[in-house]
Parts: C-alpha cells; sequence; structure tokens
C-alpha cells in the first residue's frame, strides 16, 4: 500500500473513531427494567439507547465504550507517529490497542443483535479498529522509481 493511501485510510479510521463516540451505538427496544424495590416497575416497552459514551461492552471485563473508541483511535494515531524518528513506536503496541478495540467492539455486535439493533457509531468505531489492522498487515510498498531511471527497450 503506498505511504499516501495508508495515511488516508489511518486518518479516516482516526475520524470514524472520534466520530463514534457520541453517536448511538445500540438501540434497545423494549426494554424491561427490574427495579430492587417491592412493587416498584417501569412501563414496559421502554426504548434505550447506548451511546459511546454512556454504554460499555462486557466481554470477561466491562470496557466502556469510549475507551474502547479511543484505543482504536490511539493506534491509528501511532501508526502515523511510527514513521517519525524522535517518536519510535512499536508494532506491537498499536497492534494490541486496535486487537483488542476490534474484538470487544465486534463481541458487542454480535451480542447486542439479539436484543438490540445496531447504530452507526458502532460500525464506525468497527471501522476505526478494523483501519489500523489492515495498515499493518498490508504494509507500506517502497516508492516508485523515477521513469528516467527506468530501462529502456532500446
Amino acid at each position: 500500500m503506498e505511504r499516501k493511501t495508508r495515511v488516508t485510510l489511518l486518518v479516516v479510521g482516526i475520524a470514524a473513531g472520534l466520530l463514534s463516540i457520541p453517536m448511538t451505538w445500540f438501540s434497545i427496544q423494549n426494554a424491561q427494567l427490574n427495579l430492587p424495590f417491592p412493587g416498584a416497575s417501569l412501563p414496559s416497552g421502554m426504548s434505550f439507547d447506548v451511546t459511546g459514551i454512556n454504554g460499555s461492552i462486557t466481554a470477561l471485563i466491562k470496557i466502556p465504550i469510549w475507551m474502547l473508541s479511543l484505543s482504536a483511535v490511539s493506534a491509528g494515531v501511532l501508526q502515523l507517529l511510527r514513521k517519525d524518528e524522535t517518536f519510535p513506536v512499536s508494532k506491537i503496541l498499536d497492534g494490541t490497542l486496535a486487537g483488542i478495540a476490534c474484538v470487544w467492539i465486534a463481541i458487542g455486535i454480535l451480542t447486542s443483535m439479539v436484543k438490540a439493533s445496531l447504530g452507526l457509531g458502532a460500525i464506525l468505531g468497527l471501522t476505526a479498529a478494523v483501519i489500523p489492522l489492515v495498515c499493518m498487515w498490508v504494509g507500506e510498498t517502497p516508492p516508485a522509481k523515477n521513469l528516467s531511471d527506468m530501462p529502456t527497450d532500446e
């Protein structure tokens, strides 16, 4: 992948991750809440929106959605900074950040499909987590040589 394409994809991933935080990730329809008070109940058929700010995804541990989005954004930023000689970054660090975000968001999407509808925030968040992983796996192609340096068929 050429450097310009890679940088563009990473910037799109960073923007997607930041945009996903205030957006709706899941909408829970016909929610029933169990209150700890005897005889207390809320009207049935309520709907709740889970955003990146107020939601969390639990898979072994409970992680806030905003933290997952920011870890995907951080992975993209670290990949952009990796080429800078003053800020050397390990591939392991940004791969781990993007991998954790990708796995947790995918688990959240898969488990929420049973009782919730998917929102745009979850799609943007998953996009923000997948792009740094793709850019790491594909790698960067060396720049093309000048055409004047290329051999001719003469």
